[in-house]
C-alpha cells in the first residue's frame, strides 16, 4: 500500500507527464469523434491509430479523463505498461473513472464478464447484463491485493468490500485468452493482467487517502 504523502507527490508528478507523439496522424475533427475513433481502433487492435486519436482528443480537451484513460489502454496493449500508469493517474486526478473489462471469478459457476470501474467517488463492478454487483467508496474497500494464481496462467486482483471478497481477472487487449473458471492467458496476456492488477491494487488506496482525484489540470 502507498502512504498518502508519497502518493500525493507521485500523483502530482505523474499527472503533468505528456504522452509521446503518435506514430500516425489522427483523422478526427473534434473531441467526441476522436474518442469514438480511438475506441473503435482499440477494439480492432489498431494500437497506433488508437493512440493517435486519443492523444488528439487529449489536446482538444485536456480536462476530460476518458482520453487519458484510453491512452493508458493503448500503451498497455503496445507493451508499454510503464507509460500507461501515468495516463491512468491523470484520468483519476481529473475525476475518473478508469474502467477495465474483467471477469469476476465465481468458483465452479464460471467467471462473469463485466466492467470494473474505479474513481475518486466509487469503486464498482457491473456485469455484462447490467447488474451492479457492488458500488463502494474507495475508503470502504477494506483491502485490495494482486496475486499470481498457483498452477494456472492468470494474474488477478482481490478486493474486499461490504464484508465480501471478490476476485477479478483482467481481459488483456489484443491477446487470445481462454475463459473458464478464470481468464487463462499466454505470457503476453499475463503481463497485461499483472500490470493492471498491480495498478488497481495501488490506485484504490491512493483514492481512499484522497491522494488522487480532484487535482488541478496540468496539461
Amino acid at each position: 500500500m502507498i502512504e498518502a504523502g508519497a502518493a500525493s507527490a507521485s500523483a502530482m508528478a505523474s499527472v503533468s507527464e505528456q504522452p509521446a507523439a503518435p506514430a500516425v496522424e489522427a483523422n478526427c475533427p473534434n473531441y467526441d469523434s476522436c474518442i469514438a475513433r480511438g475506441g473503435e481502433a482499440l477494439n480492432s487492435s489498431q494500437w497506433d491509430e488508437a493512440l493517435a486519436a486519443l492523444q488528439k482528443a487529449s489536446t482538444l480537451d485536456s480536462s476530460k479523463p476518458d482520453a487519458w484513460a484510453g491512452i493508458g489502454r493503448a500503451y498497455l496493449a503496445s507493451n508499454r505498461a510503464g507509460e500507461a500508469t501515468p495516463m491512468w493517474d491523470k484520468a483519476l486526478a481529473l475525476g475518473g473513472p478508469v474502467i477495465f473489462v474483467v471477469c469476476h471469478e465465481r468458483g465452479f459457476s464460471g467467471c462473469e464478464t463485466g466492467d470494473f470501474a474505479f474513481g475518486p467517488k466509487e469503486v464498482s463492478f457491473t456485469a455484462a447484463d447490467g447488474k451492479k454487483l457492488f458500488g463502494s467508496a474507495p475508503a470502504d474497500v477494506a483491502s485490495i491485493k494482486a496475486y499470481k494464481a498457483l498452477g494456472v496462467r492468470t494474474f488477478y486482483f482481490r478486493l474486499k468490500t461490504g464484508g465480501k471478497n471478490y476476485n477479478f481477472d483482467f481481459f488483456p487487449l489484443g491477446v487470445t485468452c481462454e475463459k473458464k473458471l478464470f481468464v487463462e492467458c499466454p505470457q503476453e496476456g499475463i503481463s497485461q493482467q499483472n500490470a493492471v492488477a498491480k495498478y488497481v491494487s495501488e490506485a484504490i488506496p491512493k483514492l481512499a487517502a484522497e491522494a488522487l482525484g480532484s487535482q488541478p489540470n496540468n496539461p
